[in-house]
């Protein structure tokens, strides 16, 4: 499947001071970085107890994978927060506080 290219242009416009210090092309970098992060091997390494706070419509990682990578960190737990799509500490700072 080819992915596509996510153009942030749209969230973030040219009257935002945040455009001012980070370049489109540099927010990309950093999208593919974080997009090609693989993680799973990691959480089995949690020690601690563990919230895993998510999205119910993330237009960007699908509700079982975060199901998933929860199953596998020992003193996990998953709280999917219903009527959330993107940028959940914002939207929802008491559920996440």
């Amino acid at each position: 499947m080819a992915r596509s290219t996510i153009d942030l242009r749209e969230h973030l416009p040219s009257t935002n001071p945040l455009s001012r210090i980070f370049s489109s092309a540099l927010v990309l970098a950093l999208l593919a970085a974080l997009a090609g992060w693989d993680l799973t091997n990691r959480m089995t390494d949690l020690s601690m107890l563990t919230l895993l706070l998510h999205l119910d419509n993330s237009p960007f990682i699908p509700v079982p994978l975060i199901a998933e990578l929860q199953s596998l960190a020992p003193y996990s737990r998953l709280q999917v927060i219903p009527g959330t799509r993107h940028g959940l500490p914002f939207s929802h700072a008491d559920e996440c506080g």
